[in-house]
């Protein structure tokens, strides 16, 4: 498997599940409606997912207006997305997406869901100038008769 670089522009993730739908041919939405897909999840799924997140300064369970706040983001602004987004556009998408990183173990979200609509990202945690960024893959081309022989 090969990384497809996205740009590091904040809709880095959703441009990887983007690129990913493509490559398997399933119709893929456009950014701003993976950003839509994605709150409307979290925001379904509060009580589940809000224990998954807390305020950055304080490491407190976000309170109900800081969690409005945090979907409204979601879904209007280029901020960053990362575990919680790609758990609720795996359920959204009915795909189990991958995540692999150079340190740590690989994560798969959705692992329940069809095997053969599986999407694949890298995680890159300081590759890049603004920080964390996902990068989407593609196959590797096979190989020619000459490649095979050497």
């Amino acid at each position: 498997m090969l990384s497809h670089a996205v740009p590091a522009d904040g809709d880095c993730l959703y441009n990887a599940i983007n690129h990913q739908l493509e490559q398997l041919g399933i119709a893929a939405p456009s950014i701003p409606e993976l950003r839509h897909l994605a709150a409307d999840y979290i925001e379904a799924n509060r009580d589940t997912m809000i224990c998954y997140m807390s305020n950055p300064d304080t490491g407190d369970m976000l309170s109900p207006a800081e969690f409005d706040k945090y979907c409204h983001q979601v879904r209007a602004t280029k901020a960053w997305g990362g575990e919680i987004e790609i758990k609720a556009l795996s359920s959204s998408l009915k795909c189990p997406i991958e995540v692999i990183q150079a340190v740590g173990p690989t994560t798969v979200h959705g692992e329940g869901e069809d095997a053969k609509r599986k999407l694949v990202l890298t995680y890159h945690r300081h590759m890049y100038r603004l920080g964390e960024h996902y990068n989407s893959t593609k196959m590797l081309p096979p190989k020619s008769v000459d490649e095979e022989d050497d």
